[in-house]
């Protein structure tokens, strides 16, 4: 009598732990998921990023030729700080493709950012909450950079547009 009483303790706190595991993988596996949808979106953020700085390279030189014609010292310094803009840009770019983090068991494609990079594994043995932190930081810095980027880009198109030939 007292071994079933033991016997059915065991049972009930084996179906409470393996109960209480379900639970926190799953949990476990929707922060991983939403880790791996957040790196998708960077991704695609990334890629925009990369198809605007293809277009740069004739900006710039645009800009640095008209510079010196400009008679207004003001808007000298401004044009010379949207140069700047882009090109910190670029900079933030190519820290943000370095800055990559794999998602443990995502697959995803990884080939539209141009040139061939790597992901860092350093946070393959993480906990699944600091693995999507990250997710959610390196999504906002590469978002900055493309906000960043389009500003600068519009304002050095518009210099173009009144002071080019």
């Amino acid at each position: 009598m007292r071994i079933l009483k033991y016997l059915g303790l065991f049972l009930f706190l084996s179906l409470l732990v393996t109960g209480c595991k379900e639970s926190v993988d799953s949990e476990a596996d929707a922060k991983l998921q939403e880790a791996g949808e957040l790196h998708d979106a960077s991704l695609v953020s990334g890629n925009e990023v990369s198809e605007m700085l293809l277009m740069t390279g004739d900006l710039i030189k645009q800009v640095e030729m008209i510079v010196p014609s400009i008679e207004d010292p003001i808007m000298q310094g401004d044009a010379d700080a949207y140069i700047t803009g882009i090109t910190v840009a670029q900079a933030d770019f190519s820290l943000w493709k370095e800055s990559l983090v794999e998602v443990p068991g995502h697959a995803h494609d990884n080939s539209n950012l141009g040139e061939p990079h790597n992901h860092d594994h350093s946070m393959d043995k993480a906990e699944p909450a600091d693995i999507l932190a990250k997710q959610m930081e390196l999504k906002e810095y590469i978002d900055d950079i493309k906000n960043r980027l389009a500003k600068a880009i519009e304002m050095s198109q518009g210099v173009v547009d009144e002071y080019g030939n």
